[in-house]
């Protein structure tokens, strides 16, 4: 996690040492979900990884923690003034993570729900080929 704090074009590098020691799903289920996201999306796009699996699967582990981490990660990722800061998120992996929000949207109450109503305007502007499933 230091090492992509430190520069977050390590990312990459950090997927490939993971595939090496054959321990992506050991990092990604013992860091943070802020870093966990950002690993779990890249290697969904290098088909190490079914991105839509593996957050399904957090969804029914850690239901509100999750939805909570998983919408202010996107939420920080498709803000118009944080895009300079970071590469673009694939969309596939913004197709992943928010069919796995949608399948939730009724669970979801009150600022929950304004929430995801706030990040998926977000997801629409960035990625409008998405046309929010």
């Amino acid at each position: 996690v230091e090492y992509f704090l430190q520069e977050h074009s390590n990312l990459p590098r950090i997927l490939d040492i993971c595939q090496e020691l054959r321990m992506l799903n050991s990092v990604l289920d013992s860091t943070p979900y802020g870093f966990s996201l950002e690993l779990a999306a890249t290697a969904g796009t290098g088909n190490y990884l079914s991105l839509e699996g593996w957050a399904a699967e957090h969804m029914k582990r850690d239901s509100m923690q999750f939805i909570t981490a998983l919408m202010t990660f996107l939420d920080a990722r498709t803000a118009p003034d944080a895009l300079p800061a970071k590469p673009r998120l694939s969309e596939e992996s913004v197709r992943a993570y928010v069919t796995v929000l949608l399948g939730q949207r009724a669970e979801l109450a009150g600022e929950l729900k304004v929430t995801l109503a706030h990040v998926l305007a977000q997801v629409a502007a960035l990625y409008p080929a998405l046309e929010l499933l």
